[in-house]
């Protein structure tokens, strides 16, 4: 999204610097001891960044928060909790950490489309600490089937969970909208 931001003909170019923390294959909860450098600037010494975009989702619907070979099989505490008890809690910990750390701006983004648990958890922790939602599968037109809606040049065979830039591209032209 960051590397997407629009650059529309005749258009102002936002004053904006953009830092990406994007790691892959992480939970929200594996994210969770990095979370003072992933809400670092780097080397300037001013401060929290202005916009934190979050997006776990993929894997937060795909793999279990602690990492266990078997998503059904969670660690003896968290076995009481469903996958979106704990996708809560951990992405109840980040934001309150970024609140904390004053960041102006808050957004989560929430590209998987099928797995209603984790979808729902972010969206409820969002919403409870006042931090703005958006969901891919919500600004659509046509619910998403599979990868190949999202449009070239994805597909099940390269990639069927992540969008491709076009679709960054465009939730980053109504970002800036």
């Amino acid at each position: 999204l960051a590397g997407a931001w629009p650059a529309e003909p005749g258009s102002p170019r936002p004053r904006l610097r953009v830092v990406s923390r994007a790691r892959g294959g992480t939970t929200t909860a594996s994210t969770l001891p990095f979370l003072e450098y992933l809400l670092a600037l780097d080397g300037d010494g001013g401060g929290a960044p202005d916009l934190v975009l979050v997006d776990f989702s993929v894997n937060d619907a795909r793999e279990s928060q602690d990492w266990t070979t078997d998503i059904d099989a969670e660690t003896t505490a968290a076995r009481p909790f469903g996958r979106g008890d704990r996708v809560f809690a951990a992405t109840e910990a980040l934001l309150r950490f970024a609140l904390v750390a004053d960041a102006s701006a808050l957004l989560v983004v929430e590209s998987q489309y099928y797995e209603a648990s984790s979808l729902a958890a972010h969206r409820r922790a969002a919403a409870r600490y006042g931090v703005a939602f958006v969901a891919y599968g919500d600004t659509l037109a046509d619910p998403v089937v599979d990868a190949r809606d999202w449009g070239p040049p994805n597909d099940t065979a390269t990639n069927w969970a992540h969008p491709p830039a076009a679709t960054h591209a465009r939730v980053a032209a109504a970002a800036a909208a």
